[in-house]
């Protein structure tokens, strides 16, 4: 069906029909509605009998194909080069692969998504529906394919509740002796270069991939802080350190690695999982070292201190990783408003700076009741 709208230099009339399994979109700028409607019909009518204009390729190219391409020219080439691998060879794998690109339709994206959702967690549904319109968005942008984005209007799976998971002093202890560490002691292996890593993430609140790409270049032992050049937001943040991280820094540089923790962030991975998969400790993932390290730092540190050690910017994120035990907080408020008839630090300072103002003006003055 043939649409027109008023543009400032005339009547733009557009046409969107389905033809033979594909999508056919044109335009055209007319000087005036009726040119517009004549051109439309005319346009219509040819489309109806299965006749496709001179100037719209009739585009065959297979999804498979266009994935190759933009792994090529694109993604081989992106800093998230690893991921974006990963949900291409999915798609590749799907049902979609063997389709040419204009067969492509909303429907079909939501029955990939039904045959995706039965082997992965709806976040993972979503990331790969998000790469999926960003292939779609550059064959059209910057390719010139003649289709539409199916994705675009699909509606995203509601993602999973977030993680609230802390890491007692016993699971810490634990997993050290699941990979064979003592942090007094050598490190021989890869196993016991994980468990340094995740002792370093709790008391940094870096992301694994910030640690195992970490120079010695980047530490600043004077200043006490890493400075990561590139995190995953694209942007560089410097991350404060101190006693215990920097001890930890220190304890690397004495065995004399070439940088703080040489070893993949993959095989950290790996190696984690398959150790907490042969404990019993249970749903611990590396990445929740992350979480309990921002707790803690919480409970000392306002918002905004939080946020450049963590380099995420937005508050509601923010709180995901945020996760003080009720008692942890309890414990907060005593020291602040004090046990009853006990005074704070805070207030006992009030009371002596008050104590020194009214006894310039020739009165006193005390926290006690007046008799």
């Amino acid at each position: 069906m043939a649409a027109f709208s008023t543009r400032k230099n005339g009547v733009l009339a557009e046409v969107r029909r389905r033809v033979n399994g594909r999508t056919i979109y044109k335009s055209k700028l007319f000087p005036n509605k009726k040119k517009a409607e004549a051109w439309a019909a005319e346009l219509e009518a040819k489309l109806l009998r299965g006749i496709l204009p001179d100037d719209v390729e009739a585009d065959k190219t297979i999804f498979r194909d266009l994935l190759r391409r933009y792994w090529d020219e694109v993604a081989s080439k992106n800093k998230h080069y690893i991921r974006d691998r990963s949900i291409i060879n999915q798609f590749a794998k799907s049902p979609l692969a063997d389709l040419a690109v204009n067969q492509i339709t909303k429907q079909k994206i939501y029955e990939w998504v039904s045959y995706r959702q039965a082997t992965v967690k709806n976040s993972t549904v979503n990331r790969d529906l998000s790469l999926a319109s960003t292939i779609f968005d550059t064959a059209i942008n910057k390719w010139g394919a003649r289709i539409e984005n199916p994705v675009r209007g699909i509606q995203w799976l509601r993602p999973p509740e977030p993680r609230f998971r802390r890491i007692s002093a016993e699971e810490i202890g634990a997993v050290f002796r699941l990979l064979g560490f003592d942090p007094a002691g050598r490190i021989e292996n890869n196993a016991q270069l994980t468990a340094a890593a995740f002792e370093f993430a709790i008391h940094s609140a870096m992301r694994l991939g910030e640690i195992t790409h970490m120079e010695w270049a980047h530490v600043d032992f004077d200043q006490k802080f890493v400075h990561l050049p590139n995190s995953k937001t694209g942007k560089a943040r410097d991350v404060p350190i101190y006693s215990d991280s920097i001890k930890i820094l220190n304890r690397q540089k004495a065995h004399g690695f070439h940088k703080p923790f040489p070893i993949a962030a993959r095989t950290v991975s790996k190696i984690f999982s398959y150790a907490i998969g042969c404990s019993d400790i249970e749903n611990l993932h590396f990445h929740d070292s992350r979480h309990e390290a921002l707790s803690r730092f919480g409970a000392a540190l306002q918002m905004q201190d939080l946020m450049l050690i963590s380099g995420i910017t937005n508050a509601k994120t923010l709180m995901v990783y945020y996760n003080a035990k009720p008692h942890e907080i309890s414990g907060r408020i005593e020291s602040a408003v004090g046990a009853p008839g006990q005074m704070t630090p805070k207030m006992r300072q009030l009371m002596a700076l008050l104590n020194e103002i009214n006894t310039e003006t020739g009165q006193g003055a005390s926290h006690e009741d007046d008799d």
